[in-house]
């Protein structure tokens, strides 16, 4: 029996058993972060993403379209139907993109902003995005400092001003990383089944996104402490999505006479990729290149992380190139644009490159308290990650200029049309040397008006085709002498040849004598006059 106020021996005082009863710092009784410091905690995704979006947005139409935009417009412009018949002969693997950009047309009109704009708003949350990664992965200096190098290189800025699906697919990259870090953190089905979806949705996107897989496997299985429950949970959530992008991947490749443009892989293909993912000034490219290098070496992980940094961002980098260019060495598939969502990987190497830097120097620092300390490293690394950006903006500046001109892209439409339409006259007869020159068409009718696709014997939408359907061979010499003027939009370069150039070549020497020619960017536009 006991009194008030005593104590069994050997048994815990109620005081101590109260303290003992739980952590000494409950989930329930932490300090929540007040409103300042949420306020600090939304900018490192937002400065990154509007850096992006006020970069995408400069310019946007200061150039014309190019022939793979012309193709984007003249796909999205026809009904779903026409679309959904189209996939089935040709650009499958670009088919959900059409699709979207049919229902931004629905909504916003046709044109050139309306083009575009899906694309700028893709990259200014790929930017955010990759802002999330880094805070996460190790704290906000690398957050806004990863986020602000992707916005800043010209090779992002490049198809963030392009209307066509590379942009989404980097975004919705970035968003899978992001719902893999989520669902390791808490590793239930809901999450892993989120995490599956936005995989099947970037294969969908383009196939090839889908080695983004193979990275995340990387980071998974050398992840030491991953554990059984995330590496299920990420095998189950994998296999699906390939599983069901199988039948596009088997589709897709009975239309594989699309990419026979591609060129071979060499052993330059690896350093041209990484001239392009840094930019094509050599101060910038050594800069990235030396604080990626250092964010190898010294590896980071935020308390609580589910990964270091390193072994994600490295896979991501390194691996879905790797993996293109080896498949490439049998039957050309790579091409830089393919693989632009592994950018990503290295502006998060070099963003933790530079903090380490910062934070090796404050080491040397004496006499400051470790809480102020960190503090003050974090300031410092972020404004140094601020200022570093700004600098690879300013020494990129003439590249951010030049992809904002025609010269960027392999033609200019809207130049050719201008030209044309300046000394063409109701009644001439028009040949288009490759066919897929005839979108210009769709994208400048009043510059045709009056003119006569000769050649041309159903169109791309009855034909079910990007280029329509051309008479044979064999009728040009019945069908062209009965125009007195004949102009020849022809590609110049590799591009130049088609099916029924020796045959209107022939006709043309025979019947005709050149006239007048115009060189525009990709274009020699041709007036032939009737002898």
């Amino acid at each position: 029996m006991t009194t008030p106020g005593t104590r069994t021996p050997g048994l815990p005082s109620p005081r101590t058993a109260e303290v003992s009863a739980g952590p000494a710092h409950p989930a329930s009784a932490r300090k929540r972060p007040g409103p300042a410091a949420r306020a600090l905690g939304l900018l490192v995704p937002l400065l990154p993403a509007a850096a992006m979006l006020g970069l995408g947005l400069w310019q946007l139409d200061a150039r014309g379209p190019w022939r793979d935009e012309a193709a984007t417009y003249e796909v999205a412009i026809r009904s779903w139907g026409q679309i959904w018949e189209l996939l089935h002969h040709v650009d499958a693997v670009h088919g959900l993109y059409y699709l979207l950009m049919h229902g931004v047309f629905l909504v916003f009109g046709p044109g050139l902003t309306a083009l575009r704009m899906p694309s700028v708003i893709a990259m200014a949350v790929a930017a955010g995005g990759v802002a999330l990664i880094g805070r996460r992965l190790v704290g906000p200096a690398v957050g806004v400092t990863a986020g602000l190098l992707l916005a800043v290189t010209p090779f992002v800025s490049k198809y963030a001003q392009e209307g066509r699906s590379y942009a989404l697919v980097t975004a919705g990259v970035v968003i899978t990383c992001l719902l893999l870090l989520r669902a390791w953190e808490r590793p239930t089905w809901p999450r892993w089944a989120a995490y599956g979806a936005m995989v099947l949705l970037v294969g969908l996107l383009h196939e090839f996104a889908l080695l983004i897989v193979v990275a995340h496997g990387a980071t998974v299985l050398l992840t030491r402490g991953s554990g059984r429950r995330v590496r299920l949970g990420w095998l189950a959530a994998a296999a699906g999505a390939g599983l069901c992008a199988v039948p596009l991947a088997l589709f897709t490749s009975t239309q594989s006479a699309q990419v026979d443009w591609l060129p071979p892989v060499t052993w330059q293909t690896p350093w041209s990729l990484l001239q392009s993912f840094a930019g094509p000034e050599q101060a910038a490219l050594i800069t990235l290149l030396v604080l990626a290098g250092l964010g190898a070496l010294v590896p980071r992980r935020r308390p609580g992380a589910p990964t270091p940094l390193l072994l994600l961002a490295l896979p991501w980098l390194l691996l879905p190139p790797a993996l293109l260019m080896t498949a490439s060495l049998n039957t050309p598939l790579y091409y830089d644009r393919y693989v632009l969502y592994s950018v990503p990987g290295l502006v998060l190497l070099a963003a933790a490159g530079l903090d380490s830097a910062v934070r090796g120097v404050g080491r040397l620092v004496a006499g400051v308290p470790r809480a102020r300390g960190t503090a003050v490293l974090t300031a410092v690394a972020t404004v140094l990650g601020v200022a570093l950006a700004g600098g690879v903006l300013s020494l990129e500046m003439s590249s951010q200029r030049f992809e904002r001109t025609s010269m960027a892209r392999a033609d200019d439409l809207r130049a050719a049309a201008e030209t044309f339409k300046l000394s063409a006259r109701p009644g001439d007869a028009v040949v288009f040397s490759p066919a897929n020159r005839r979108a210009m068409e769709k994208l400048y009718p009043e510059a045709f008006h009056g003119t006569v696709d000769v050649l041309l014997e159903r169109s791309a939408v009855a034909s079910a085709s990007l280029t329509g359907e051309e008479v044979e061979p064999t009728r040009i010499e019945g069908l062209l002498p009965a125009y007195a003027r004949v102009w020849v939009v022809a590609a110049r370069g590799r591009y130049a040849t088609f099916s029924n150039a020796t045959e209107l070549l022939k006709v043309l020497h025979t019947h005709y004598r050149l006239a007048e020619q115009t060189g525009v960017r990709g274009f020699a536009i041709q007036l032939w006059i009737h002898r």
